[in-house]
């Protein structure tokens, strides 16, 4: 007669948590969050966008999971560039702009149980190469308008007319912008796309890797952060007004902008504050004060690309 056999139980996979519990309402408990991933079928190791992410994700196991707007997803996303480990996005945030850019939608319980039969994309990280070294992102680089204006949008939501709720807040900031532009005067920043240069003066330029920015606002429609190409987005002078309007219509019209595709973008740095992933560089930012050490006068380059390796993301049914 045969021995008896012990059958052990194949380990279950590991799910590193990186979670902004500040984002949106603020009302997802790290516990709820946890039950639900480990409901899934996932160890679980839980940190928040305060501990040390380069530590946290170091060894970030089966899945990463990102909850947070689309300030966490890229910080998360730029660190798993090089990692076999896929992303999933639980989006938190109050624009959600990567999310929705890859078809991410769908609340918490159903993103998390379509987990095993969800596709997988890519999500290509671009990084931007300057005197101040180098720095990937995922949403958008940019000068002009949002970089200007975006510290004293921030201000604004705090003053006594701020918005209520997060749908308050993405049309508070859209009037807001409309406001601002007349305000924006138009700069020859020098830019050359995949090595030809583009001339004129503009009111904003937007080094774009998804389709929304900043208040959800589809400024560059139909950019798949999966092609393998950057989308260059120019604002000319004179489509100052229309470009008032659009924002004032939610923007439900198409954008009244210029944009092109490419693969390198290098632009002349000449002073003016940038902007990536919704941060504004130029006040009290610590790494753009040491972009200012640069000499303007000689017209330092930054250089824009992406990265050869992308980022795996699952995309549930939704």
């Amino acid at each position: 007669m045969s021995g008896s056999r012990t059958l052990t139980a194949p380990p279950m996979p590991r799910a590193t948590i990186i979670h902004n519990p500040t984002a949106g309402d603020g009302a997802l408990s790290a516990d709820r969050l946890v039950d639900l991933v480990r409901g899934a079928g996932y160890e679980t190791v839980y940190a928040t966008t305060d501990d040390d992410l380069d530590s946290a994700l170091q060894d970030p196991g089966d899945l990463a999971v990102a909850v947070g707007g689309d300030g966490t997803v890229g910080r998360v996303a730029a660190r798993l560039v090089g990692s076999a480990t896929p992303l999933a996005i639980l989006p938190r945030g109050t624009a959600n702009n990567v999310a929705r850019s890859l078809g991410v939608v769908g609340d918490l319980a159903t993103l998390v149980a379509g987990w095993p039969t969800a596709a997988r994309r890519t999500l290509d990280v671009p990084f931007a190469r300057g005197p101040w070294g180098k720095r990937r992102f995922v949403e958008s680089f940019g000068l002009g308008l949002f970089a200007d204006v975006m510290p004293l949008l921030e201000a604004l939501k705090e003053g006594p007319d701020g918005p209520a709720s997060p749908s308050d807040a993405l049309r508070h900031d859209r009037r807001q912008l409309a406001a601002l532009l007349r305000h924006i005067r138009p700069r020859p920043f020098g830019i050359r796309v995949d090595g030809g240069t583009v001339a004129g003066s503009h009111l904003l330029i937007e080094v774009m890797n998804v389709s929304h920015l900043g208040p959800n606002l589809p400024i560059a429609p139909g950019a798949d952060p999966s092609d393998r190409r950057l989308d260059i987005v120019l604002l000319e002078t004179d489509r100052r007004a229309d470009f008032q309007a659009w924002l004032r219509d939610d923007a439900h019209l198409t954008p009244p902008v210029e944009r092109r595709q490419a693969r390198l973008v290098e632009l002349t740095w000449l002073g003016d504050p940038l902007h990536m992933d919704g941060q504004a560089w130029g006040h009290d930012r610590a790494p753009f004060q040491t972009v200012r050490t640069a000499r303007a006068a000689s017209g330092a380059s930054i250089a824009i690309a992406l990265e050869r390796d992308a980022v795996t993301v699952l995309v549930p049914a939704g």
